[in-house]
């Protein structure tokens, strides 16, 4: 703790991992989640995943090195519109339409984003608007799956285009809107049709919500989504009542076995996790540990800590390929710390971050 400039003794282990299962031992003698709590595991690096870049997130934001974008937040909104005016209306009768209408009020919308973020990286921009609209976005409809579509048929578009001109053929449609309704024909369900146009519409509006909300208040709106994410995680541990304190070996990333000084009856820690008390400490101070072990990749680093094998990494972890530790300083992680033990206390940002 001495790089906290403390110059206590700690009552905590500097690095563990708290866990709402129990990890038991495999034939190799490591520990690794059982099959009946995989499921658990899977949503708990999750949560820990969208925790950790929404903590960076609003820690530089309400740091003093804080600075808005040039680029005025009072015209978001008809910037966004202007970006979507472009947006070919016709096709959008379509499904081939309607996915392109998706992702291009996406793409719209986290160009917009990275306008009014905090200035860094054109990276990590990119990546954080990415996480804030799927995070909005995510209950109404699969963008990567809409994006693959799309992609998908833009290659077959240019392909037909080649074969069009090429031949010297003449056509009183547009290559494009063949395509589209050659893909309405092939899916042969006006419903699937009708869904994803309504599926646009809820993008539509909720993409627009986002952009005025992070206009009017950038730092209210990632607080609140930051809020959102302690609040379910702290719920996964209460509901699981009791959890385990694993301490974790900083060299391997994994949870380590009893020490030999310790029986198997008091280790792992067993913590009664009903009321958030204990979750007030000892969340905050597992951040090191969790930001340590996404150093080098946040997927592996993650299922490492949690007790998981390669096959128990789900798919829907994609989305947290980009998701990264941030600065490992003892400045920056202490403010981090801070920042999450208010949020898991009263709910809010401290008004100063030193």
């Amino acid at each position: 703790w001495k790089q906290w400039g403390a110059e206590v003794d700690s009552l905590l282990p500097t690095s563990f991992i708290l866990l709402p299962y129990r990890l038991e031992t495999s034939a190799g003698g490591h520990l690794s989640v059982s099959a009946h709590d995989v499921k658990a595991a899977q949503q708990l690096g999750s949560s820990l995943a969208g925790i950790l870049r929404y903590v960076q997130l609003l820690t530089d934001m309400t740091s003093s090195q804080y600075r808005s974008k040039k680029n005025p937040a009072s015209n978001a909104i008809w910037r966004y519109n202007e970006l979507n005016n472009h947006i070919d209306v016709p096709e959008t009768t379509t499904f081939l339409g309607c996915c392109r209408d998706i992702v291009t009020r996406v793409d719209n919308a986290k160009d917009l984003l990275c306008s009014l973020l905090p200035s860094g990286d054109d990276k990590n921009l990119a990546e954080t608007a990415s996480l804030l609209i799927h995070t909005h976005i995510k209950s109404i409809v699969g963008i990567d799956e809409c994006r693959d579509v799309v992609v998908k048929a833009d290659a077959a578009n240019a392909a037909m285009q080649a074969l069009v001109a090429s031949s010297g053929a003449k056509s009183s449609k547009s290559v494009q809107q063949v395509m589209g309704e050659q893909y309405d024909e092939l899916l042969g369900v006006t419903s699937l049709r009708e869904q994803q146009a309504e599926k646009k519409h809820s993008v539509e509006q909720a993409l627009t919500k986002l952009v005025k909300s992070f206009s009017d208040d950038a730092l209210g709106t990632v607080e609140k989504l930051l809020s959102q994410k302690v609040a379910g995680l702290c719920s996964t541990y209460m509901s699981s009542r009791n959890c385990y304190l694993y301490l974790v070996d900083q060299f391997t990333g994994t949870p380590a076995r009893e020490p030999a000084f310790l029986s198997s009856t008091t280790y792992p820690l067993s913590i009664e996790t009903s009321a958030p008390d204990d979750l007030t400490i000892l969340l905050p101070c597992m951040l090191p540990t969790l930001k340590e072990a996404c150093y080098l990749n946040t997927i592996t680093g993650l299922a490492s800590l949690l007790g998981m094998q390669g096959e128990d990494i789900p798919l829907s972890w994609s989305d947290i390929t980009n998701v990264s530790p941030g600065d490992l300083g003892a400045n920056s992680t202490k403010r981090e710390c801070e920042l999450l033990h208010s949020i898991i206390s009263y709910g809010e940002v401290p008004s100063k971050m030193n």
